[in-house]
């Protein structure tokens, strides 16, 4: 069965990290691990016009472009920001003290209905739960295999 996963811009970075720790390093390998599901198709990527506008705006010019190269070579589908995606998000922010940027990807990814949402940033997955009421596993890479 194919599982449907949306992965917040920093869980694109972090296989091109410098692994400073090893969190950064199991977290990388974790990263490299869904993305081979992608090639057995286990798994399928969605991914957000968000995700390239954050991608974009990368400082470091390596990192920028390896980061959009990795996406557009990992994902299934883009989804487009919607009426709704954006009440959720509003909803989102206000509700859980989120960034304006992480809600709409997290928004993108309950209106497209899928199943996890993958970060590492820590101030969403003390959410996790939280916001799971909205039918969707949010999930450090580490976490899903």
């Amino acid at each position: 069965m194919t599982r449907k996963f949306y992965l917040d811009t920093c869980v694109w970075c972090r296989p091109f990290d410098r692994p400073a720790n090893e969190r950064i390093i199991l977290e990388s390998a974790a990263v490299k691990g869904v993305i081979n599901r992608v090639d057995s198709g286990e798994v399928v990527i969605l991914a957000s016009s968000i995700l390239f506008l954050e991608a974009s705006l990368i400082s470091q010019g390596y990192k920028r472009d390896a980061v959009r190269e990795f996406i557009s070579r990992s994902i299934a589908e883009i989804a487009p920001v919607t009426e709704r995606s954006e009440e959720l998000a509003n909803e989102i922010m206000e509700d859980y003290n989120i960034s304006a940027m992480d809600a709409m990807h997290l928004a993108i990814a309950i209106d497209n209905e899928v199943e996890v949402f993958l970060t590492t940033d820590d101030k969403i997955l003390k959410k996790a739960d939280q916001i799971s009421k909205y039918g969707i596993e949010v999930k450090n890479p580490g976490e899903v295999f």
